[in-house]
């Protein structure tokens, strides 16, 4: 596991001021794998959580870099679309009794406008989207008194889920800017879990993660590829041997 794997870094004095850094992995698949900083995006040094999400090929796998693959970001669209095209329709009674509830804010709210920016649509587009590619949807929840009057989508990577230890209440940590909020509950954020390994998860487990290698062998694949053929499909070395005597 790439959390557990052994890391050293050096910078090559021939970049100048602008050093290449080179991270020497141990993986879990036994073996030093040479990495350059240019795998880890802007960054010029490699976080934990980039390491985490190195796969066995040693392509660092994110839900950026998946979403490349045509395949996953079809797989993601279908359903977050297909949900996306659904209304939310908001009923009061039950059975023969029940009918639409055009008249109430849960109506304004899910069928109307979720917030002032975005359609239904957009909305269960982006919620759904985040599930299927991060294991969690968010939406932060604008209140008038008791009545919910917005709810707008938060950034996954920005959401922190777990347990308050002592009341066992699910809380919240979000980062909005440069400003962490902490310790907000249910009635502050709405949160859609997705799959879990295990039953009663507080939180959802993202599907990409959890495939990293597999998405890795087929990033490194199609860049071993656009390089061979981008070098005009030649071999970057060629061996030249003496004609034999006889």
């Amino acid at each position: 596991h790439t959390s557990s794997s052994r890391a050293s870094a050096c910078s090559s004095s021939r970049c100048g001021s602008n050093p290449l850094l080179i991270v020497i992995i141990r993986t879990r698949y036994a073996g030093d794998r040479e990495l350059r900083a240019a795998e880890f995006g802007p960054s010029t040094i490699p976080s934990l959580a980039d390491l985490s999400r190195l796969s066995a090929s040693g392509v660092n796998v994110s839900v950026q870099t998946a979403w490349g693959l045509p395949a996953v970001s079809a797989a993601i669209r279908l359903l977050a679309e297909t949900l996306a095209s659904m209304s939310l329709i908001v009923y009061r009674g039950e059975g023969g009794q029940r009918e639409r509830a055009r008249d109430t804010w849960q109506w304004q709210l899910l069928h109307e406008r979720p917030n002032v920016e975005q359609s239904p649509y957009d909305f269960v587009y982006d919620l759904s989207a985040s599930v299927e590619s991060c294991g969690n949807g968010f939406a932060q929840k604008i209140r008038e008194g008791s009545q919910v009057t917005e709810l707008v989508p938060l950034d996954p990577d920005c959401v922190s889920v777990y347990r308050d230890p002592e009341t066992r209440e699910k809380r919240f940590d979000v980062l909005v800017g440069r400003k962490l909020f902490r310790g907000l509950t249910a009635s502050d954020v709405f949160h859609v879990r997705g799959a879990t390994v295990k039953g009663g998860g507080v939180a959802g487990v993202s599907p990409i993660h959890m495939h990293r290698d597999p998405l890795g062998a087929a990033l490194a694949t199609a860049r071993f590829e656009g390089a061979f053929f981008r070098n005009g499909a030649q071999p970057g070395v060629t061996l030249v041997l003496p004609l034999s005597s006889q």
